[in-house]
């Protein structure tokens, strides 16, 4: 059975797994600059980890540093660095920021327990990589083209007269805005139907409060579908610019929204 020796102050940081017996990729080093990554091998499964203090996560101390953004935003980066230099060497299920063990048992009795839920979800993220699309509308872009489209299609319902004409346009208007978010809805629905083509999986994530953000979806993409998916993505785009909606894609990520389900 592996050691690992651990200081009274000390825990250990869990990043992910992988299928069987996998080694660290060379000089990977997690949180802590100063210590390496290790792994640990128990039931067909291979867990990365690293020493961290305690009093990082945990106490006031912890609880101070976990509403810091730039301590998350620092931390989370190297814990998805260490992620992404796994996925080099195969798939990988991606563990949230911040699972702490206080001891390597600890760890091995929690791999024993969720071995089939974590290896069932590397089955189905094999070849795959997460690629986030998001979405921000601009609504008054959105109101004019519904509306010069609106005013084209039926142009003989107005009247001659300037004054009831503006009246008539002024009406349509107000009709139009208070449909947007029923029109909103019908595209991103085209939109998810069209780029759902060839991807192993999709998830709809909780959109953020800022930058008028509409949608915030991740795919499941196997690699040897990506450029498929990025030549469907660039036409939504196109389209969807004509009505102020940019749609952005980022990644490619450790496939966390899809093994969600196994990590609670």
């Amino acid at each position: 059975m592996q050691v690992i020796q651990l200081a009274p102050d000390e825990a250990l940081y869990l990043y992910g797994f992988q299928s069987g017996a996998q080694p660290v990729p060379t000089e990977l080093y997690g949180l802590n600059e100063y210590q390496p990554v290790m792994s640990c091998t128990h039931v067909g499964l291979t867990a990365y980890i690293s020493k961290v203090k305690a009093h990082d996560f945990t106490g006031p101390k912890g609880e101070a540093q976990l509403q810091d953004v730039q301590w998350l935003t620092q931390n989370a980066k190297r814990h998805d660095a260490v992620l992404e230099a796994l996925m080099v060497q195969g798939d990988v299920f991606p563990v949230t920021f911040g699972s702490l063990f206080s001891s390597l048992q600890k760890l091995m009795d929690t791999m024993l327990v969720q071995r089939r839920k974590i290896a069932n979800c590397l089955k189905r993220v094999a070849a795959c990589r997460e690629w986030g699309v998001q979405g921000i509308l601009d609504r008054s872009v959105a109101l004019d083209v519904r509306l010069a489209e609106a005013l084209q299609q039926a142009p003989t319902h107005l009247s001659d007269s300037p004054g009831r004409r503006h009246l008539q346009v002024q009406r349509l208007r107000r009709e139009l805005e208070r449909s947007t978010d029923r029109w909103l809805a019908t595209e991103m629905d085209r939109i998810a139907t069209a780029l759902t083509v060839n991807v192993h999986g999709f998830y709809d994530r909780q959109r953020q409060t800022v930058d008028q953000q509409v949608l915030n979806w991740a795919f499941l993409v196997q690699r040897q579908h990506e450029q498929s998916f990025f030549t469907g993505l660039a036409a939504q785009q196109e389209e969807a610019k004509k009505y102020g909606l940019d749609l952005s894609c980022k990644g490619p990520w450790p496939p966390y929204s899809f093994c969600r389900d196994a990590e609670e």
